[in-house]
């Protein structure tokens, strides 16, 4: 648990580096509100991220074999989290597995949050903007408007798993080798 918090601001660090280098480059809203959601969903993401390399390492034993077992794992998280496809169109069967994907959360979260309101830097699209535009966008994802608190506690639940599937992983492997 230690080693967990105290590489947390190793781990955000860079992310948010990055995120706040490309926010303006890019051209995104710069309202107090949305910088505040994408860093709160960036830090999250971050964490989610590290949390499940971290659980994969306690259920491996070489990083050889983490990293041969992990990459399929994250090509289904991006897969069922809607990076490929509108998940709205996956079968019904399969179509609960993106709520365990923490890049649905990530991703979600952050195209709600930009396309949630135009900033004043934007005079022109603000004086067309309204709620039947944002949603017309946000219809094109299959996500909904006030999905962001809904996406932030996905990312903590995501965090809480994949640390507590490390533990139990580490646990396990240390009570079988004694």
């Amino acid at each position: 648990m230690a080693r967990c918090i105290s590489l947390m601001p190793l781990f955000s660090t860079d992310g948010l580096i990055m995120l706040f280098v490309t926010y303006w480059m890019i051209g995104l809203n710069t309202s107090v509100g949305q910088i505040t959601y994408a860093i709160i969903l960036s830090l999250l993401s971050n964490q989610a991220a590290s949390a499940f390399g971290i659980a994969m390492s306690c259920i491996f034993p070489t990083a050889q074999m983490t990293s041969v077992m992990a990459s399929p794992l994250l090509v289904l998280f991006r897969l069922f989290g809607g990076f490929y496809g509108n998940t709205s169109t996956f079968p019904a069967g399969i179509r609960w597995l993106q709520y365990t994907s923490m890049y649905r959360y990530a991703f979600e979260g952050h195209v709600v949050n930009q396309w949630s309101s135009i900033d004043e830097f934007h005079p022109e699209a603000r004086a067309t903007w309204t709620d039947a535009t944002r949603d017309s966008v946000l219809d094109g994802f299959s996500f909904s408007a006030d999905a962001i608190p809904w996406d932030i506690l996905g990312l903590i639940v995501n965090c809480i798993v994949f640390y507590l599937i490390g533990f139990g992983a580490l646990l396990f492997r240390m009570k079988k080798a004694r």
